[in-house]
């Protein structure tokens, strides 16, 4: 008779239960923390200025520049949902479906479909290290999961199934020359352009992968990176029968253990062994002489570029590499060029740096158009007007063999009212600029209302597209015109005064976004042949730096059953605890 009634916890490392609020607080992002802390964890006081380069990629960060910190307290192992960053930073877990419910016995879970969980425990190069790298006796997984039909059928894909995954998470995002990253470097000042050179993107993988998953004829496969780097798959030629709550363990026993462990853990060959998996207590297969999984760094990546990435366990999923990996975009406003320039009289200056001089400028009827009309900048000093005589002219324009912005923008205060009506306003405009003009998109302008006395200074910004089809003399034909609009001349004060700060203008290839997809990243394989989740659910996980022997694995289930309350098959019987 066992009259042990508690599970066996020795060499416990994490311990997940989604039915327990200290694991899962109701928190809408559905981040789950372990009720366990291994003893020897390690985890100081430091600022990782590099963790947007790589957690962006799983929206664990909205920025490529974002940084986090590790106090000596987060000793606490969580796993977080996954999702997807547009090249904006906007989060979508569409793709990636995870719902909380509750079971009437065994309370609190998720239902996955699509979605999962995943984080790393180890930063390569930083002091912060939560559960061990490698298991001198070996280690084993229990998890119970919600099995139903859809668990198998939902299976149409060949990495659909995947429930358990550990090492690396994906290749090394920088070993391809990408030109976004060119001039841009990690917190340590290595360059993120000319590529790591690695002889295969791929490096770093091999033995670090090894993942389990379930099969649409209700079988079981284990898939893994080798240590040569190929994928390796056993698939386990016998049917799952079960349905509703059901424990699956998984279970490596060396067959030596590792002399002076601690200190040549790291450089000791992977050893050989016994791969073991019980279902609900029960083996299900046992794979002999499998080479031992033990995570590892990245091998020949700088830390700052790997942050994240290996060390990795994700929990109802597999990983989808660098599907949605972002770099710097190489069209985004790189050193953008000043496109205003000033006849030689001098009489505006574009780019000023500084506060200029003020404008002492006049309502003169003649340099006002039809309708709403606007008046432009007239210095007295010089008795020079700017309008639309082409003072302000835009030069030297690159040939338009894509889209383009052009971006005008200033800075204005008033030091006095300009009109004493409402709706009278300060703005940028382009001379020769009109509606019925195509191949030019307005994108955004920004008008300063001027009935309000304002010190403070405000930026003007008039932004426009245009496209394939847009004529090079077109463009050169208008002029940007700091414009004041009204419709009655007599709600304009005869004199005022403006300050004007950098009238410029900016031209750049037309992007969306600041980020961009390096396409040499796709399709690499991880993606190929992790990129998928089950479909059921999850409650718990346990993750143990041992061995557990068989009668551990049975007495674990039975001591779990008493709340799930699941049949046992055993010798043609089902036995109910």
């Amino acid at each position: 008779m066992d009259c042990n009634t508690n599970i066996f916890s020795e060499c416990l490392l994490l311990n997940f239960d989604l039915a327990k609020v200290k694991s899962y607080d109701g928190n809408s992002g559905y981040t789950i923390s372990s009720l366990y802390n291994w003893s020897d964890s390690i985890s100081t006081n430091i600022n990782i200025a590099d963790f947007g380069l790589t957690e962006y990629d799983v929206a664990r960060s909205n920025s490529l520049t974002s940084s986090t910190i590790f106090n000596t307290i987060d000793k606490t192992f969580k796993l977080y949902r996954i999702g997807e960053n547009d090249a904006s930073g906007n989060t979508s877990y569409t793709n990636y479906s995870i719902t909380p419910l509750f079971d009437s016995t065994a309370g609190l879970y998720f239902k996955l479909d699509g979605g999962y969980l995943q984080n790393f425990f180890k930063v390569y190069g930083y002091d912060y290290e939560l559960i061990p790298t490698r298991f001198n006796k070996g280690f084993t997984f229990e998890t119970w999961l919600k099995l139903d039909n859809n668990s198998f059928t939902g299976i149409t894909t060949n990495n659909d199934g995947i429930f358990l995954y550990l090492g690396a998470r994906a290749e090394n995002k920088f070993n391809n020359i990408f030109s976004g990253n060119t001039g841009y470097t990690t917190s340590n000042k290595l360059s993120l352009g000319y590529g790591d050179n690695i002889n295969n993107v791929e490096s770093g993988l091999s033995g670090n992968v090894l993942s389990f998953k379930f099969n649409n004829d209700r079988t079981m496969s284990i898939r893994y990176i080798d240590e040569l780097g190929y994928v390796k798959q056993h698939d386990v030629n016998k049917t799952i029968y079960n349905t509703g709550w059901t424990m699956v363990t998984i279970s490596y026993s060396p067959y030596e253990f590792i002399p002076n462990f601690i200190n040549v853990q790291d450089c000791y060959p992977s050893r050989l062994g016994d791969l073991n998996i019980y279902i609900n207590g029960r083996p299900y297969t046992k794979l002999s002489n499998f080479v031992e999984f033990w995570y590892k760094e990245l091998i020949g990546v700088d830390a700052e570029k790997q942050v994240g990435v290996p060390y990795n366990i994700s929990w109802g999923g597999g990983s989808f590499g660098l599907k949605h990996s972002w770099n710097y975009n190489p069209y985004f406003k790189i050193n953008p060029i000043n496109l205003i320039t000033v006849a030689d009289n001098g009489s505006f200056e574009s780019n000023i740096t500084g506060v200029t001089s003020s404008y002492s400028l006049s309502a003169d009827t003649n340099t006002f158009y039809s309708g709403n009309t606007s008046l432009a900048i007239y210095n007295t000093n010089s008795g020079v007007t700017i309008n639309d005589s082409a003072l302000l002219k835009i030069n030297n324009v690159i040939t338009l063999s894509e889209n383009k912005i052009y971006d005008f923008s200033c800075y204005v205060t008033n030091s006095n009212n300009l009109f004493n009506g409402s709706g009278n306003n300060i703005k940028i405009i382009l001379s020769g600029l009109t509606s019925n003009i195509t191949g030019v998109t307005i994108l955004n302008e920004f008008t300063y209302l001027t009935n309000i006395v304002n010190s403070n200074w405000i930026k003007l910004n008039f932004k426009i597209q245009t496209n394939n089809n847009w004529l090079y003399n077109n463009l050169l034909s208008i002029q940007p015109t700091l414009a004041f609009i009204t419709n009655d001349l007599n709600t304009v004060n005869q004199y005022f005064t403006i300050n004007v700060d950098e009238f410029s203008c900016y031209m750049y290839d037309y992007i969306e976004n600041e980020y961009k997809q390096n396409l040499l990243n796709n399709n690499l394989i991880i993606q190929e042949n992790f990129d998928g989740s089950f479909k059921g659910g999850i409650q718990k996980l346990r993750f143990h730096g041992c061995n557990l022997t068989f009668d551990k694995v049975l007495h674990n289930f039975r001591i779990d059953n008493k709340i799930y309350n699941m049949p046992e098959t055993f010798g043609g019987r089902l036995i109910y605890y």
